[in-house]
This record gives structure tokens, C-alpha cells and sequence, in this order.
């Protein structure tokens, strides 16, 4: 039947590069602005811990095709302002459903 989805397809999978940065308060409003201009480039998002800090934590997703792009990219953003790289992993064939 049209639009009804397959309840036995697995879901499609995808391999994400996330990390973690840290970034002064003052500068995050840059550094989510310059992501939010790259759209469709990665997606991310701001870590509690560090609301009410003098810092923003944010948590970015970048699927392993587009990673090149946005190696340039954060390397500019590195270049103009003080970007702290707290981890960085490869994360192995997550659902896309998972994906925020």
C-alpha cells in the first residue's frame, strides 16, 4: 500500500563522526551561526552541563562523506576564535532514526 513502510526492512545505518568542543559563551554565538550557514553540513547541539558556564560544550554529528568539508570549515572557525577539542569518536553504524 502507498506510504505504509515495510516493518521487517532494517533500518538504514550510517556511519557518524561526533564530537565535543568547548567554546567561550561569547564566541558560541559565531561558532552556531558559521554551522547554521553550512547547512545540511553536520547537526549539533548544546550540552547541559555547560549552561549557566562561561563556556558552551557542544555536541556535533558529522556523517563520515561530509567530514572533509567540515574539517575545512572548523579549521577557519579555530583560526578566529579559541575552540577546545574535548573528544572526538567514530560512531559505527547508528540508525538514522537515532540521529536528533
Amino acid at each position: 500500500m502507498p506510504g505504509q513502510t515495510d516493518q521487517l526492512s532494517p533500518t538504514p545505518t550510517q556511519a557518524i563522526w561526533k564530537i565535543i568542543v568547548r567554546t567561550s559563551k561569547e564566541d558560541s554565538a559565531f561558532f552556531y551561526f558559521t554551522l547554521e550557514a553550512n547547512e545540511n553540513l553536520c547537526f549539533y547541539s548544546t550540552l547541559d552541563a555547560s549552561l549557566g558556564e562561561t563556556y558552551r560544550d557542544i555536541a556535533i554529528g558529522i556523517t563520515a562523506n561530509l567530514r572533509p568539508e567540515f574539517d575545512v570549515m572548523f579549521k577557519a572557525l579555530c583560526e578566529c576564535m579559541s575552540v577546545q577539542l574535548l573528544s572526538e569518536e567514530l560512531l559505527e553504524n547508528v540508525p538514522w532514526t537515532s540521529i536528533p
